[in-house]
C-alpha cells in the first residue's frame, strides 16, 4: 500500500471515529436532558402551615362581639358571652355562661374553631382551650392604641382584614371628633367656674371634664371594654357627654 492509499485510510478512520463520538455525546446529551426534565424540583426543607380562616367563632367578651360585628365577621360567629347585648342579632346567638369561668361544656358543645376574648380572661381559659384542642385569641384592651390594635388582629384572623381597616379608619375620625367635643366641654366648663352659678356644681362639672380631657384615651378605653362604644352610643344619644358618668372609673 503506498503512502498516499495509507493516509487515506486514515483519514477515513479518523473521520468515522469523530462522527462516533459526536453521536455518542449528543445521545448522552439528549438523554441527561431527558432525566433532568423529567426530575422533580427540588423541595424546600421548610413547611408552611395553612392556617384556615375560621367558620365556628366564639366570642366570650362583649367588646370582641363588637369587633367581630364590625369587621364583618358576624356570619362566621356561632356563639357569644352571656353578657353581650350588642348588636341587636345576639339575641339570635346561642349563649355561653361565664366570663373568667366560662362554660367549657357549653363551649365544646358548639366545636368552635376559633374561640376569642379579652386579655383578663386568658390566664383562665387560655391553657384549658389549648389541652382540648381549641385554637384561642385573648385581645389586650386596656388602652385606645390596644383596641385598634385588636380591632386589626380580628379582621385579620377572620379573614376580613380590608372592613376591619374601614373600621379603623371610622372609628378613629369618630373618637376624635369626640376628642375634641370634651376639649370644647373643658374650655366652657372653665369659663363657667368664673360666672356666678353655684360654685360647688360648677366645679364638679368642670372637675369631671377635665379627668377626662386628661385621661381621655384611658377613658375610652374603659367605655369601650366595659359596654363598647357603639352600645353606648345607641342607649346614649346624648355622647360623649353621658361619658361623664363614667369619669369615676378613671380617677386616681
Amino acid at each position: 500500500m503506498t503512502a498516499t492509499k495509507r493516509h487515506k485510510k486514515h483519514k477515513e478512520v479518523l473521520e468515522d471515529t469523530s462522527a462516533f463520538s459526536a453521536s455518542v455525546w449528543l445521545n448522552v446529551l439528549l438523554l441527561a436532558l431527558f432525566v433532568c426534565a423529567s426530575c422533580d424540583p427540588p423541595h424546600s426543607a421548610e413547611t408552611h402551615e395553612v392556617v384556615q380562616v375560621p367558620q365556628r367563632i366564639v366570642s366570650i367578651s362583649p367588646s370582641v362581639t363588637e369587633m367581630l360585628y364590625g369587621v364583618g365577621a358576624w356570619p362566621q360567629v356561632v356563639a357569644v358571652s352571656q353578657f353581650c347585648s350588642y348588636p341587636e342579632d345576639v339575641r339570635n346567638k346561642p349563649r355561653v355562661n361565664g366570663w373568667e369561668r366560662t362554660n367549657l361544656e357549653q363551649l365544646t358543645a358548639l366545636k368552635p374553631d376559633l374561640v376569642i376574648g379579652v386579655e383578663a380572661q386568658a390566664p383562665f381559659l387560655q391553657d384549658k382551650l389549648s389541652e382540648l384542642g381549641i385554637r384561642s385569641l385573648f385581645l389586650k384592651s386596656n388602652t385606645l392604641s390596644d383596641v385598634y390594635t385588636a380591632i386589626d388582629a380580628v379582621g385579620k384572623i377572620s379573614g376580613h382584614e380590608q372592613q376591619a381597616a374601614e373600621l379603623l379608619s371610622k372609628t378613629k375620625s369618630e373618637i376624635e371628633t369626640v376628642r375634641n367635643a370634651f376639649a370644647l366641654m373643658r374650655m366652657q366648663a372653665s369659663a363657667l367656674s368664673a360666672s356666678t352659678r353655684p360654685i360647688s356644681r360648677v366645679s364638679e362639672r368642670t372637675r369631671r371634664v377635665s379627668v377626662i380631657a386628661d385621661c381621655f384615651d384611658s377613658a375610652v378605653a374603659i367605655v369601650w371594654k366595659n359596654c363598647g362604644l357603639d352600645r353606648m352610643k345607641a342607649t346614649n344619644p346624648a355622647f360623649p357627654c353621658g361619658a361623664i358618668a363614667h369619669s369615676n372609673s378613671i380617677q386616681s
